[in-house]
């Protein structure tokens, strides 16, 4: 079964790129929010296997996405223009996976998805 993917971020330009740069992996793109809260709502309903999280969202920062939903198995890639030595490990001790400061290039950002589909399959058949 095809895993899944969901995006959490505010620009819609954002949130295209991260379509067009995964649209080749075996991943199954399944919803999108702009907005902390609708994130959270959205995330527990449809548990998505990955979300690609930005830190800075409306009505609800993504730290407090990750608090909320921590008690998912659903595997957070945290993509914030927030520079990484001040907020990788705070993102990490709430259950972020993986950490990637904007701008990234499209490999970093294929390198990250498919280590974490990998970490997701062994959870699910480990």
């Amino acid at each position: 079964m095809k895993q899944s993917f969901f995006i959490a971020e505010d620009s819609l330009f954002i949130r295209e790129i991260y379509r067009l740069c995964l649209k080749n992996i075996d991943l199954e793109f399944i919803g999108e929010a702009v907005d902390g809260i609708s994130a959270v709502q959205q995330i527990q309903k449809l548990q998505p296997d990955i979300v690609l999280l930005d830190l800075v969202l409306p009505e609800k920062n993504g730290f407090d996405v990750l608090s909320d939903c921590a008690h998912l198995k659903t595997k957070f890639i945290v993509i914030s223009s927030l520079p990484a030595e001040d907020y990788e490990q705070k993102t990490k001790s709430l259950g972020g996976l993986f950490y990637l400061e904007k701008p990234f290039k499209k490999q970093q950002l294929i390198q990250i998805v498919e280590s974490a589909m990998n970490q997701q399959h062994e959870v699910k058949h480990g």
